[in-house]
């Protein structure tokens, strides 16, 4: 039986501005730390880590704080010496940055268009995987069978209204 305990800490900042306005700038602060935990015992193998983080943004005169718990679990069954199966998720908080963000007019074709919403916006995402693994040392023989399932929430492509005959986002 083998138990690990790691951890790993950092802080982590953005900073951007439009060279336009001055007025247009978004600063991101975000302590972490990333604890690590794995175990094994005979045939199987299991690892849970992840990031917890506190996540503080500024645009213009707004603040943002959020709290983000970003787990991820790796688990692997050997069902042989030869053959295992794993599985995998993960979840992911992406903070948008200073180009989804500002509330910036510009003009293509006659229109006037307005780029960001002017507030705090964020995608999120999962994945998992299932996976069925063959290896064979002596021949040199390796092969493995993977299924994954992805989820992308909240990533706006494009939007917009019409608002006195100026299109906004």
């Amino acid at each position: 039986r083998q138990v690990k305990l790691i951890w790993q800490a950092g802080f982590e900042t953005k900073n951007q501005w439009l060279a336009l306005s001055d007025k247009d700038r978004y600063s991101e602060y975000q302590p972490y730390i990333e604890p690590s935990l794995s175990y094994r015992e005979g045939a199987w193998s299991i690892s849970l880590n992840g990031r917890l983080s506190g996540l503080m943004r500024q645009y213009q005169k707004k603040n943002s704080q959020n709290f983000l718990a970003e787990p991820r679990l790796f688990i692997r069954y050997s069902l042989t010496s030869k053959l295992d199966i794993s599985g995998s998720y993960s979840y992911r908080w992406t903070a948008s940055d200073i180009t989804s963000i500002t509330c910036q007019p510009y003009y293509t074709d006659y229109i006037s268009c307005q780029q960001g919403s002017g507030q705090f916006e964020n995608t999120t995402g999962q994945m998992a995987s299932l996976g069925l693994g063959y290896r064979n040392v002596m021949t040199g023989m390796f092969c493995r069978l993977t299924s994954g399932y992805s989820n992308l929430r909240d990533a706006v492509i494009y939007e917009s209204q019409l608002v006195n005959n100026v299109y906004i986002r």
